[in-house]
């Protein structure tokens, strides 16, 4: 039966592969100057090939920064593409570069190099964001919120703290990148279709000629192994799992019954029927990448289960959820340091959101503890009064000293000057804590860290 035109398109990857076009001309150029080197072909040939590629990679250079799909002829992948690009141009010749390598070892080097590019520009965006967010963190120190657990009010916070806590996360997340970046980084290209080649390549001279640690050891492992692409899938999703509590957070805190914050109106819209509302639709989207991302890493590791060594064709999909996990990345990245940016903290709503004054609970156990009463039993005896004071509808601060003593006699009148909410902020003075002095010091030292950003 006839190939039909469905069918061809079905088995062609250039509606997207394109994206390595770039990565695949750098291979390919040190391929040929390999194979020159070695003698395998031509000096002359050599000379005129690179030449045409490096023409060729001028030309494009400019649609693929933008993310725009080159002008190539049509073919089945960009390898094709670009080889009979240069066969156009220079003729038969053209064809020489292909010498001792398959579209396996290709492939796998060109997602690599990709990679390779694309990890540290990540870094990069998440740095940026670790910025807005302490910048945002230092402007607004002296704000005091509610901290959560259960999404019930537990202890008094400051904002700069809350935060600060996603810096911690995108870090955590840029050492997964790096350590995925350090993974990936050695060359498959001579590793042929699976077997090697019975040419005299050097392949320590081309893994040096395109920036690579080393050749990889194995050639079956060279053209069948994505695992650096699960990887970095994975690493993709976890930042994004930890950027949409970010949005998340943000989301709850903009709301009228929270009221903490406000979106900027650059990243938030209108309704189309309610005159009044301010949508954090960016955010809401940050949400949904999150979702995206983690379905890419599911794919990614479905793809490659269970699939035989050496190269099977299901591995032509792999490049759609890496450019997608990579993508979703970047962008929720740009958005949630956008938000940051832009952020107004409203300090005063955070202090009257305080539900009397029963989040300052803590600091009547620490209170008892201080005073040699064990934990467990100050922490009874002020449960104890907390319910007492619930189910009469009075502050803790309103409830007598009387009833304290009834509950523990090592109350001492000072008590009530637990029952301050900056100064219980202030108390949090251990390592990481929410005291204003920690705080300060850590914003200074993180943000020193990040003075060329």
């Amino acid at each position: 039966m006839k190939t039909t035109t469905n069918s061809k398109s079905f088995i062609s990857s250039s509606g997207y592969d394109w994206r390595l076009a770039l990565c695949d001309i750098a291979g390919s150029v040190a391929h040929v100057k390999m194979l020159s080197e070695r003698g395998i072909i031509p000096r002359r040939d050599a000379v005129k090939i690179a030449a045409a590629l490096g023409k060729l990679s001028s030309q494009i250079r400019p649609a693929v920064s933008a993310g725009k799909r080159p002008r190539l002829p049509d073919a089945e992948d960009i390898h094709f593409a670009v080889e009979k690009e240069i066969i156009k141009r220079l003729g038969p010749v053209g064809g020489k570069m292909h010498t001792a390598r398959s579209r396996n070892d290709q492939v796998a080097t060109d997602l690599r190099l990709w990679l390779k590019e694309e990890i540290p520009s990540l870094i990069q965006s998440s740095r940026r964001a670790r910025k807005e967010i302490l910048l945002k963190a230092r402007a607004n120190i002296k704000a005091v919120m509610p901290g959560y657990t259960h999404l019930q009010q537990a202890q008094p916070v400051l904002f700069a703290h809350w935060i600060s806590a996603y810096n911690e996360m995108l870090k955590r997340d840029e050492s997964r990148l790096a350590g995925c970046l350090g993974r990936l980084d050695e060359s498959p290209l001579g590793a042929a279709a699976f077997a090697g080649t019975s040419f005299p390549v050097d392949r320590r001279l081309t893994a040096r000629l395109l920036g690579f640690a080393r050749p990889m050891a194995n050639s079956v492992d060279a053209v069948a192994s994505r695992d650096f692409a699960c990887e970095f899938a994975a690493a993709c999703a976890v930042l994004l799992v930890n950027l949409s509590r970010f949005a998340e957070d943000l989301i709850i805190f903009s709301s009228s019954e929270f009221g903490f914050v406000e979106m900027p109106s650059g990243y938030s819209s209108g309704s189309s029927i309610m005159p009044q509302k301010k949508n954090p639709d960016w955010l809401e989207l940050v949400r949904a990448k999150a979702a995206s991302a983690v379905g890419s890493l599911m794919s990614l590791m479905a793809l490659t289960k269970n699939l035989p060594l050496a190269y099977n064709r299901d591995l032509q999909e792999d490049k759609l959820h890496v450019f997608r996990s990579a993508d979703d990345a970047r962008l929720a990245l740009e958005v949630c340091a956008a938000v940051a940016n832009g952020l107004k903290v409203n300090s005063r709503r955070m202090l009257a959101s305080f539900d009397k004054d029963y989040l300052l609970a803590t600091e009547l156990a620490d209170y008892l503890a201080v005073r040699g009463v064990p934990f467990r039993k100050a922490h009874a005896a002020v449960s104890a009064v907390a319910r007492y004071a619930v189910e009469r509808g009075v502050s803790l601060s309103e409830v007598t000293f009387e009833v304290y003593k009834k509950y523990s006699p090592a109350f001492g009148r000072d008590l009530y000057k637990c029952l301050d909410v900056r100064r219980a902020v202030s108390s949090r003075k251990s390592l990481g804590g929410t005291a204003a002095s920690e705080v300060s010091r850590y914003l200074s030292s993180e943000l020193r860290g990040l003075k060329k950003i």
